[in-house]
């Protein structure tokens, strides 16, 4: 049995000479350089991370990926489609507008991509070169691409407690000049705001813990409100913002939401949190009036989601 480990292909004489190792012939040749020359832009990896979640319109896309023009992002889906990673189909029941979705071959790349992501987060310290903007979960950040594990709990496990502790402490600090406004309005027994302030266990139908490495880094919660749910104790851990852990959770509330047969999700938050309204308007949330028992608070920003 031959242990001989095959050669590469034969170079020039004069690539040998001047120490080349790879010839032109084979650079332009090597199946990795095309597919570099496909999605090895700025743009395209964070139009795939998107699609390979569902199918978007050219708005959709357009609000989703912060910092691209709309000439821009019009190139980048012509290049992928004409590549055929990407096709374009009337929207149905929407004249005049159009989806875009992987084909089979561009969906096959979400887990290239993913690992290429890991990898990236992993060594991004060992690479003076590599630079990394936070941003509130950018597109490229997928929760499940870095490694987020959401497991279901209990409203008193420890973990799950001091997140929400955490939490409270940078919300009274966010609207520290507002507290005072706050809690007198709690003192009004007609103002009914124990609702907003606070959630009682029997309420919750669902708590999830986001782990990165056994670490605890983010909350999120469920509790009952009419023929759907209301999001509660949103909170991801400052080092981990802009890492994918937000969107882990929250879609990790979404799939219980359905689960338990949820019309809706309906959320509250103040205005002094615009990541997390960024957030939400990305992954499909949007403005309501503001909902009882929050119209006391008014700095309130409700949101919905149907499921």
């Amino acid at each position: 049995m031959s242990t001989d480990v095959p050669s590469a292909r034969p170079v020039t004489s004069g690539a040998v000479e001047r120490g080349v190792v790879v010839t032109a012939a084979e650079y332009g040749a090597c199946p990795v350089t095309g597919v570099l020359r496909c999605v090895g832009d700025k743009w395209s990896p964070a139009v795939i991370r998107l699609l390979a979640d569902r199918p978007h319109g050219f708005n959709e896309l357009d609000r989703a990926i912060e910092g691209i023009s709309r000439r821009v992002l019009t190139r980048t889906l012509r290049a992928l489609e004409a590549e055929g990673l990407v096709s374009r189909t009337p929207a149905p029941g929407r004249a005049a507008r159009v989806e875009y979705a992987l084909t089979a071959v561009g969906a096959s790349l979400r887990e290239q991509l993913a690992a290429l992501g890991r990898w990236a987060a992993e060594h991004a310290a060992e690479l003076p070169g590599m630079t990394y903007v936070p941003r509130e979960e950018h597109p490229m950040q997928k929760a499940d691409d870095l490694g987020y594990e959401v497991r279901a709990t209990g409203w008193d496990d420890p973990d799950a407690a001091g997140l929400r502790d955490a939490m409270q402490a940078e919300m009274e600090s966010r609207y520290a000049d507002r507290v005072a406004e706050v809690l007198a309005a709690a003192a009004d027994p007609d103002r009914k705001l124990d609702g907003a302030l606070g959630v009682e266990a029997e309420q919750v139908v669902y708590v999830g813990v986001a782990y990165a490495g056994g670490t605890a880094v983010g909350h999120v919660a469920l509790r009952r409100y009419g023929d759907g749910v209301e999001l509660k104790r949103m909170y991801v851990a400052p080092a981990h913002r802009g890492s994918g852990a937000a969107t882990a959770l929250l879609a990790a509330a979404e799939r219980a939401a359905r689960s338990l047969g949820a019309s809706r999700v309906v959320l509250q938050t103040g205005d002094r949190q615009p990541d997390a309204v960024r957030l939400y308007e990305r992954e499909g949330y949007t403005r309501i009036p503001v909902f009882p028992p929050y119209e006391w608070l008014t700095f309130s920003i409700c949101m919905e989601k149907p499921l």
